[in-house]
């Protein structure tokens, strides 16, 4: 059971880190893993938004994943990727604010 965390955990820090490379090929061998969650109930995609990290969203086109079931699922706070884009870009305006004066 712990072995089962532990890879899940690893999934997650490669999406939150931007490791394309890696995350396309685990997919590619087990698409499966793009269904998994985290604690907080989101997928690999929704962590790569929340890091802005466009490239890792892009694999849900180019590996053929049916973006339309992923992209509305919901998070813990009843976030989904829009919500998570927003909030992301919420907060580069105010923090370009502060940087301004």
């Amino acid at each position: 059971m712990q072995k089962k965390s532990i890879s899940s955990r690893i999934l997650f820090v490669a999406a939150e880190m931007g490791n394309m490379k890696f995350l396309v090929e685990l997919i590619r061998l087990y698409p499966d893993l793009a269904w998994k969650v985290n604690d907080n109930n989101q997928t690999i995609f929704h962590v790569a938004v929340e890091h802005r990290h466009e490239r890792i969203y892009n694999i849900l086109y180019e590996v053929g994943l049916v973006k339309e079931l992923i992209t509305p699922l919901r998070d813990g706070n009843d976030n989904n990727m829009l919500h998570l884009v927003g909030k992301m870009t919420k907060k580069l305006h105010l923090v370009g604010k502060m940087t301004k004066k």
